[in-house]
């Protein structure tokens, strides 16, 4: 990803978290109460009901005003397939915490793949092309697993991205080149 996209993706979660106002909470409370009928209200005055409601919507939307308006709904959404009855706070927050803790785990990730972006590579000390073509010689070339067909390939692929003509392995070194080539 480039850094944009992770930009972009930041902008898009944080907006995914902007918590709801109260007046939306409200809303999908008041919809979740048609199809989950608390029953404490059966049969009481339309005064009692509308008071009951108030009571309920100015304890619930304290609860529930750090979530965004999607997860409230979808939590609503949940409660009210899985239970016959209005749902506590409770079991409206315990839908919604797999949601937000995504939400919020994967804006955590693109800040972090944001910052190794940002961050300048390690200088890492490079081997000379001498050094190279002498580990390649001890390792390919010894007698015990003489492979030079490999030397040759991996040689030539070095070559290449370094821009210079390739040295070509064809004989199994010694005992007395790999001692001269052991001591410094």
């Amino acid at each position: 990803m480039t850094r944009q996209q992770l930009r972009n993706a930041i902008e898009k979660l944080d907006e995914l978290l902007t918590p709801a106002s109260p007046r939306t909470i409200r809303a999908e409370l008041g919809q979740l109460m048609f199809v989950t009928h608390p029953a404490s209200l059966e049969g009481a005055p339309l005064a009692v009901k509308k008071a009951f409601i108030d009571q309920m919507m100015a304890d619930y939307v304290p609860l529930l005003a750090h979530l965004p308006a999607d997860v409230i709904a979808s939590a609503a959404t949940s409660c009210a397939r899985r239970s016959k009855f209005y749902p506590m706070p409770a079991e409206l927050l315990e839908f919604a915490a797999p949601m937000i803790a995504q939400r919020h785990d994967m804006r955590r990730r693109a800040i972090q793949l944001l910052g190794d972006l940002d961050r300048k590579p390690a200088d890492v000390p490079r081997e000379t092309p001498a050094q190279r073509i002498r580990h390649l010689r001890d390792l390919y070339l010894t007698p015990k697993f003489f492979t030079p067909h490999k030397a040759n390939r991996y040689e030539q692929e070095l070559a290449a991205l370094e821009g210079r003509e390739p040295v070509e392995f064809k004989e199994p070194i010694g005992e007395a080149s790999q001692e001269q080539t052991a001591s410094p």
